[in-house]
């Protein structure tokens, strides 16, 4: 009965997922969406097959037609695995795309040839590079695509080696720069001799052994004769539990990071499907480019060089034929693409568009294809907003990333333009949580405004820096408080947004932080006013001495021996030195029913009281993006205002203080200067925002045009964001505010 029980025990503890074992024609058609194969063939032979995804679950017929291109090893599942409505080939039907997905020779579904076996001819069969990818099959499939969709042109949208083989035809094939629109390519792989993988680089130069060993054994597929049987084993190891960190950990050094952003529930998926075959001739090229430098064709040898080319040493592409306008996506983490690769493509293609490089840390070259966030700005696509990302510097050096929802769904202009800020460990994803109507920034959209959503330094997407790394370079990364916040941050974004709208002031709604920091630039760079029409304070944070939580003054009387401790452990951010991983396990806690209740009671305790108004249907969303990582010192600078009864600069310490501030203490912040309109919106049980500190509000701020509580009884300090209500309660009376103050 033991042995029985354990047998039951480790079924239960497998990963599974309820699309597994379906084919790609099955596993489209149950999510609703149309799908078709398409068969032809190559000049030199090979039957490829393209599946097409001819328009979105609307049935709408489609306006445009894309091709989209996987990498190596990968095939036409590649864009489907996230599923909809995050996978890109179902984002791209349902947004009015004739959706092609590419297979090259020797994927599981181009493995057919005129008259040869990728078995019993391997060696012929194989014998082919991302060369003859870029020369053969994409011509082929884009000639296909559009004689049958009657297209002139067509958007192509190309990963890792699908931006690869797109230099390649263009620059053999330049006549079919005509039959492109546009192109957007993830993470292409060209100039990659500056690759930062030194596993990768020493592989790379013992790459002509591995040739000779591979071609004893006839063995010119990887990643074996039978890749089906790889997935079908590599299923089967990572089922278990206990195996699942492991197996993600090697997708991970596939992608070049030591942690990504990969959905975990999509491993059974994933595996089932990647990887697909190909032939070792690309890996040797890719080597070769490693070696050799630069970007050329195949080196077969200088005898055999002599013969195909003229020449003992394979020519370059001519990347300067690549007319098409380009879209170049990167990111740091990316060992295939990175920023000193992708500025050496810069200077060669003559028609770059775009230039973006992907504001997660983090990210890593299959996170383009495979991450849970993959789509950060879907919370509000879903609902058919528009969306746009915006990333621009501070003074300090901090690369910051703004949301913008330009309009709403059914306007396409807006008069006034609203920044929302978040509060600490949030970020922009506060304002759209709760979904439309109720969601602020949809319900200002739908009233006309142009909607920017900010995330401070630190935040998930806000946590690049011209120079210092969040991990590598903690204790000089994440030196700063809400202080830095206020001078730098927001000044910037509020001057970006100008810059981008032309407006000369801007509607401010800060919910937490987000209205300390106003008061901060306001009253440390009074010039700043000027740009505020008026501001919404959403529990306004600031004299925290006047708190009625007994949790507050008693951390807050902690706040020195935490600092020290965590200094000891190198430990700068918080909640976690990887909030995103904290993140990850909050979320797989609360999840569970039993555990649900416990995690909302811990959710009304960071508020201050057991609301009864929090939206809990979001709350799966909410766990998603929440905590998000934020300085230590942002919390000692909260401590230190209840310490100190007083709402001042950081104090560093006598001896700092003295070098930053001529004084040994540090000075309070100046709220005469905050002259531009402020509007208080207060709750009596909100442990950070109540009656007492409206009214020491009202003593110091010279312009408060409305103070406005809150008259629900047990409104917590995250219902300002989070409660079901929140139209009735907040949005309302805040619209019949701005409206005072729109410009005609």
């Amino acid at each position: 009965m033991e042995f029985l029980a354990l047998v039951l025990l480790s079924l239960q503890m497998v990963l599974s997922h309820p699309d597994e074992g379906l084919s790609i024609r099955k596993y489209v058609r149950k999510y609703g969406y149309p799908i078709e194969s398409h068969r032809f063939e190559t000049p030199d032979g090979y039957f490829l097959k393209a599946y097409r995804i001819p328009h979105g679950k609307s049935g709408t017929p489609p306006r445009k037609v894309a091709l989209i291109v996987h990498g190596l090893g990968g095939s036409a599942e590649n864009f489907l695995l996230l599923g909809p409505p995050n996978a890109m080939a179902f984002y791209m039907a349902d947004r009015g795309y004739d959706v092609w997905l590419f297979n090259a020779r020797g994927t599981r579904h181009s493995r057919k040839h005129r008259t040869l076996s990728p078995l019993s001819n391997a060696k012929q069969f194989w014998s082919f590079s991302f060369h003859e990818i870029g020369i053969y099959d994409l011509p082929s499939t884009i000639e296909y695509v559009l004689n049958y969709t009657k297209a002139r042109k067509l958007f192509y949208v190309g990963h890792s080696q699908g931006g690869t083989s797109f230099y390649v035809m263009l620059s053999e094939r330049p006549n079919f720069n005509e039959k492109i629109s546009a192109a957007a390519l993830l993470a292409p792989s060209s100039y990659i001799e500056h690759i930062i993988s030194p596993l990768l680089f020493f592989l790379a130069r013992m790459i002509g052994v591995i040739q000779g060993v591979l071609e004893w054994f006839h063995w010119y597929e990887l990643l074996m004769p039978n890749s089906p049987m790889v997935n079908n084993i590599l299923m089967q190891i990572c089922r278990p539990e206990h195996m699942h960190d492991l197996c993600l950990d090697l997708i991970y050094l596939l992608g070049g990071t030591e942690n990504g952003s990969i959905n975990k529930t999509l491993l059974p998926l994933i595996l089932q499907w990647v990887p697909s075959g190909f032939a070792t001739a690309q890996l040797y090229h890719y080597g070769q480019l490693i070696i050799n430098g630069g970007f050329r064709q195949y080196n077969h040898g200088p005898q055999k060089n002599l013969k195909i080319y003229n020449s003992t040493t394979p020519p370059e592409y001519n990347m300067s034929n690549v007319r098409v306008p380009v879209a170049y996506f990167y990111s740091t983490h990316d060992i295939f693409s990175t920023a000193m690769m992708a500025r050496i493509v810069f200077e060669k293609l003559p028609n770059l568009v775009l230039k973006y490089q992907v504001p997660i840390e983090t990210w890593s070259h299959l996170d383009y294809i495979l991450a849970s966030n993959a789509h950060e700005t879907q919370l509000i696509k879903k609902h058919g907003y528009p969306v746009e990302t915006h990333t621009y510097e501070t003074k300090d050096g901090y690369i910051l990333t703004a949301f913008r929802i330009p309009h709403g769904v059914t306007s396409t202009k807006s008069k006034q333009v609203a920044l929302l800020a978040h509060g600490m460990g949030g970020s922009g994803e506060n304002f759209v949580f709760i979904g439309p109507p109720d969601a602020l920034a949809f319900y200002l959209a739908d009233r006309g405004y142009d909607v920017w959503l900010f995330n401070a330094r630190g935040t998930q997407h806000s946590r690049k820096h011209r120079s210092l790394n969040p991990n590598r370079d903690r204790k000089k990364y994440w030196n700063f408080s809400w202080h830095e916040i206020g001078v730098y941050d927001l000044p910037a974004t509020i001057n970006y947004i100008q810059k981008e709208t032309g407006i000369d002031s801007i509607f401010y709604v800060g919910h937490s932080q987000g209205t300390t920091i106003l008061f901060v630039m306001l009253s440390q760079l009074p010039e700043m006013n000027e740009k505020i029409q008026v501001g919404a304070m959403l529990a306004p944070s600031a004299f925290h001495w006047l708190t009625h939580s007994p949790l507050l003054v008693i951390g807050s009387k902690l706040w020195t021996l935490g600092e020290r401790l965590l200094a000891l452990l190198n430990w700068y951010e918080l909640p976690a030195p990887n909030s995103s991983a904290l993140t990850g396990l909050v979320k797989a806690v609360c999840k569970h029913g039993a555990l649900e209740t416990v995690c909302l009671d811990v959710i009304n305790l960071i508020g201050g009281t057991d609301s009864s108004q929090l939206n809990k249907t979001v709350f799966p969303v909410v766990l998603q993006y929440i905590p998000q990582g934020f300085s230590a010192r942002q919390a000692w600078h909260y401590a230190q205002i209840i310490v100190s009864k007083d709402f001042k600069l950081y104090d560093h310490g006598a001896k700092k203080n003295m070098k930053l501030y001529n004084s040994t203490t540090p000075p309070p912040y100046n709220l005469s200067n905050c002259i531009a309109p402020i509007a208080l919106f207060y709750a009596p049980r909100d442990p950070y925002g109540n009656p007492k500190m409206v009214q020491e509000f009202s003593k110091r701020l010279p312009n408060i045009v409305l103070k406005y509580e809150v008259k629900v009884p047990d409104w917590n300090h995250l219902d300002f964001v989070l409660a079901a209500n929140l139209n009735e309660v907040i949005h309302d009376p805040l619209y019949e505010l701005f409206k005072r103050y729109e410009v005609q």
